[in-house]
């Protein structure tokens, strides 16, 4: 589900609001703090919200947020991950990484 850069939406997550517009993104937590963010990390917050507990790969995450994987770094994900978990992780359930089981 990839999806458009500039789509707006509001979309509740948990006691979150994640708002996007054409200028960004903003995550509103209940405390009435807000945090801004990029529009690619609000794709990925929405795909794994929309996913609900499933696992979303990688590839995914990155195509529904960049649109395709060559155009961003090997870092762009991680990252990504990484700003979401500092806003939420007091207000929402962990964003947990699965390691690739690969075959020997």
């Amino acid at each position: 589900m990839a999806t458009n850069g500039t789509e707006c939406f509001d979309l509740r997550i948990g006691n979150c609001l994640l708002k996007r517009n054409e200028s960004g993104a903003q995550i509103l937590l209940d405390n009435e703090k807000s945090f801004s963010i990029t529009i690619p990390e609000s794709s990925v917050l929405r795909r794994l919200v929309e996913e609900d507990g499933e696992v979303v790969s990688r590839d995914d995450l990155i195509v529904d947020a960049w649109g395709r994987p060559d155009i961003i770094g090997p870092n762009s994900l991680p990252v990504a991950i990484t700003n979401l978990r500092k806003i939420l992780q007091l207000t929402l359930k962990p964003i947990l990484t699965i390691p690739t089981i690969r075959a020997s």
